[in-house]
């Protein structure tokens, strides 16, 4: 049986709010979906514990902190390393995701070796070489990446629209 299966139209607009505002209090995210604020809570934990919601972190503003260069970088890794190279994205906190990518089918791409993306904020180019270096792309594990920077950094402020029950 799906998850999905089990959630019903409330459970569907508790998690179209959260995902435009995280930070909305219990009180007025009941009173927007029509609910009392004992079962919003129940419904909103219950959510979370089916891991129907992952998290529900602020955003920071990196520019406002000092942090003005943004790099994607794609890596390709021999296989045998793969846990080499992820225990070093897990330490160096300047990488901010990495997603492994599943390309072999669409690419021909040899199957001893993985594919990732990851997202990085530093607070200067010559900081992000330095790191480059240093941290993530001089160890024998890497066997070649591109590095991408990133202009303007923008995301969507629609929510993604859920199917209903």
């Amino acid at each position: 049986m799906s998850r999905k299966k089990n959630l019903d139209n409330y459970d569907y607009a508790i998690l179209e709010i959260l995902q435009q505002e995280g930070a909305i209090t219990n009180k007025e995210l009941a009173r927007r979906v029509g609910l009392s604020p004992p079962a919003t809570l129940v419904r909103t934990n219950h959510l979370k514990a089916s891991k129907h919601l992952l998290d529900s972190r602020y955003q920071v503003n990196w520019r406002l902190l000092g942090y003005y260069y943004y790099v994607t970088v794609y890596c390709v890794v021999d296989s045998s390393k793969k846990e080499a190279f992820l225990k070093l994205l897990r330490a160096y906190s300047r990488v901010r995701e990495y997603y492994q990518l599943e390309c072999e089918s669409l690419f021909g791409i040899d199957l001893k070796q993985a594919h990732y993306v990851l997202f990085g904020v530093f607070k200067s180019k010559e900081e992000w070489e330095r790191s480059c270096e240093s941290c993530i792309l001089s160890k024998e594990v890497v066997l070649d990446f591109k590095v991408f920077s990133v202009l303007e950094k923008r995301q969507s402020v629609l929510p993604v629209p859920l199917n209903r029950v």
